[in-house]
């Protein structure tokens, strides 16, 4: 199902909701008005259409080239850099839903795409996919909270290479430094991004909602702190005692396996 011309969806099975940027004449090049139609797009497939698992792909052989910089001087666009920190509530997007979100790199993700990449849960990559930010190289200064997202993803030694140096990196060094879940070659991708979606798929949606609230909700802040906000969004151990007929279910059929096997 097409949601706008810039931006496809696409149910692959069930619960699994592909959401492709679609420039690929322009590398997927991001305007603000595609980046918005991204968020309007993240939204319909979570909310209206159930998705369990969100996947994040480029059409073409790109993944993103980050900001339209052809359009940074037309009157009449709205680009990613023009737009700065008004850019910034749909990168947020990413991590606010309950679901997790793949983003699925062949190619290149080029600053703005590098940044898009890291805003998901995780990502999969092809070997030969490359990594780059590009700001200093251009003489531009990032606007929509790379640095902070950088530092705290890829660790500030690397996030600083990166930016200040604007050199690349593979698909396979980024899967070694744990930026990448996986790195596989290029004809693999499709099935192995799909086989973890439906193990992810698979598993308690409700469960998986809350552990996605408690590793964002910690992350970068001191164990004491993050592990009072665990406590706090289990209600202290309390959830687990709401009924719910999914878990119960689940776990009447480990059951039932156990003594099976006996």
């Amino acid at each position: 199902m097409n949601v706008e011309a810039t931006v496809k969806s696409t149910e692959l099975a069930d619960g699994i909701i592909e959401i492709a940027l679609n420039r690929p004449e322009r590398r997927n090049a991001l305007t603000l008005d595609m980046l918005e139609e991204l968020g309007r797009a993240l939204d319909v497939a979570v909310g209206e259409r159930g998705a369990r698992v969100v996947l994040l792909t480029g059409e073409g052989p790109d993944f993103c080239a980050g900001a339209d910089l052809s359009a940074v001087h037309n009157p009449d666009s709205r680009t990613v850099g023009e737009a700065g920190l008004g850019g910034s509530r749909v990168w947020d997007r990413f991590g606010e839903v309950p679901v997790p979100v793949i983003a699925v790199v062949r190619g290149h993700a080029m600053t703005g795409g590098f940044h898009l990449a890291l805003c998901c849960d995780l990502i999969i990559a092809a070997e030969t996919a490359i990594f780059q930010d590009t700001h200093a190289r251009f003489g531009l200064v990032p606007g929509s909270g790379e640095p902070q997202r950088y530092s705290r993803r890829l660790g500030i030694a690397l996030a600083r290479e990166m930016l200040y140096t604007s050199e690349p990196l593979s698909g396979v060094r980024a899967a070694e430094l744990g930026i990448a879940c996986r790195a596989v070659p290029a004809d693999q991708l499709t099935a192995e991004t799909m086989e973890l979606a439906r193990r992810i798929a698979s598993n308690s949606a409700r469960a998986i909602s809350y552990i996605k609230q408690m590793l964002n909700s910690g992350f970068g802040r001191p164990y004491g702190e993050a592990q009072w906000d665990d406590d706090r969004l289990n209600h202290r151990g309390r959830l687990n005692l709401v009924p719910d007929a999914d878990r119960d279910e689940r776990l009447r059929r480990f059951a039932a396996r156990k003594v099976a096997s006996k």
